[in-house]
């Protein structure tokens, strides 16, 4: 009797690489997100807001600028959230080798091709790699 094991296809290099640039990529939104907690818990407090207010008020005359500013910071925190998860959850999809993952993942390098010259050649250098074979076959796509 022989019994036939399906041996998973080994996870490439550059899955590991690009999931790692993806939980570094959350890591940094959510140190944003925090920032911009800290920026509305404490702004006031600590007369930042003032501070900033007073500068814009210099070259604008409007009335209640410590509002739009708060609405501004949480917007900020609200995108930082967001984008980190976003991140977090496609890193954890390409260590699982989950089709989308990959999908999502060639879908945010295009996006990232027009952040110059960084986010190019780094874009350019995932997709090269994402659609080489052995990773292609990694996800079953």
């Amino acid at each position: 009797m022989v019994e036939t094991v399906s041996e998973s296809p080994k996870k490439p290099g550059i899955v590991i690489f690009v999931s790692i640039l993806n939980f570094f990529s959350a890591a940094l939104w959510f140190l944003e997100a925090a920032f911009f907690v800290v920026l509305l818990i404490f702004g006031n407090a600590i007369s930042v807001t003032q501070a900033i207010t007073d500068k814009l008020r210099q070259g604008l005359a409007s009335q209640n600028l410590s509002l739009g500013l708060n609405a501004v910071f949480s917007f900020f925190l609200i995108v930082g959230v967001l984008l980190g998860v976003y991140h977090l959850l496609l890193g954890i999809g390409l260590q699982k080798g989950k089709g989308a993952a990959w999908y999502v993942q060639i879908v945010t390098a295009i996006v990232g091709l027009i952040l110059i010259p960084y986010g190019t050649i780094v874009s350019i250098v995932i997709l090269v790699l994402f659609f080489q074979s052995g990773v292609r076959n990694y996800f079953k796509v």
